[in-house]
């Protein structure tokens, strides 16, 4: 059941922290310093790693994907406003938490 409580809460713990560690906290950190010395790198970087943080959600199909990508794109300015990856997590999580309480839940229907 994808909207049974452990899996839910597994979804906002662990994915949401590991997936901003990987995608904010390593790829967007270390491709911006790459980029750095570039005039709008800091942006290619957030773009970049946004567009691969879409891809990774090619299982649920090109709908997800472009969804995530347009979320990515929101947690990588969080990340890249504060410089803290907390901004992001807190960010993803409050997003999926959304998600699963207004399209995953069981709803009752009476």
């Amino acid at each position: 059941m994808p909207g049974s409580l452990p899996s839910s809460w597994a979804n906002l713990f662990f994915t949401c922290i590991a997936e901003e560690a990987l995608f904010r906290g390593f790829l967007q950190r270390q491709l911006a310093m790459s980029l750095a010395k570039f005039r709008f790198g800091t942006w290619i970087a957030l773009a970049v790693v946004a567009v691969l943080f879409g891809i990774a959600h090619a299982g649920g199909g090109i709908t997800y994907v472009l969804l995530a990508t347009v979320a990515g794109l929101g947690y990588g300015w969080a990340y890249h406003r504060t410089q803290r990856i907390e901004a992001s997590i807190l960010l993803h999580f409050t997003l999926n938490s959304i998600h699963i309480l207004l399209f995953r839940a069981p709803l009752k229907i009476h």
